[in-house]
Order: structure tokens, then C-alpha cells, then sequence
């Protein structure tokens, strides 16, 4: 048989998953911070091109650089 799992259990498991929510969600924000400080050390055109390729990369514009339809609707 199988023992139940008291509340402190249950508790304790929601804390950590909360802990390492929060623990992933700071190292995102750090991230996005340092890409962004990155862009800021550029000259303007080559962030730009940058910027436009990783944009191709993850799927929110098409090769020719326009605004793919499932994102603007």
C-alpha cells in the first residue's frame, strides 16, 4: 500500500518548484539584459542585421524579413 503524502510534503514540493521558478525566471531577465547590453556596444547596421536574423531564427519573420502572418494576426 501505498503511503499519502502529508501536507509539509506537498508544501515543500510547491516552495521548491517556486524556488525554481523564480531561480529561472532572474537568469532569463540576466540574459535578455546582456543580449540587449550587447546590441548597445554595436554599430547601428550591424545590429540591425543581427537583430533581423535572430528575429528569421526564431520564427517571427520570413527569409524576406516581413512579419510572418501567425504573429500580426
Amino acid at each position: 500500500m501505498r503511503a499519502e503524502k502529508s501536507t509539509e510534503q506537498y508544501e515543500r514540493r510547491d516552495n521548491m518548484t517556486i524556488a525554481t521558478y523564480n531561480r529561472q525566471h532572474n537568469e532569463n531577465i540576466e540574459e535578455m539584459k546582456n543580449y540587449i547590453s550587447s546590441f548597445k556596444k554595436m554599430e547601428k547596421r550591424q545590429a540591425e542585421k543581427r537583430a533581423r536574423e535572430s528575429l528569421i531564427r526564431s520564427g517571427v519573420l520570413n527569409q524576406d524579413g516581413t512579419t510572418k502572418k501567425q504573429i500580426c494576426g
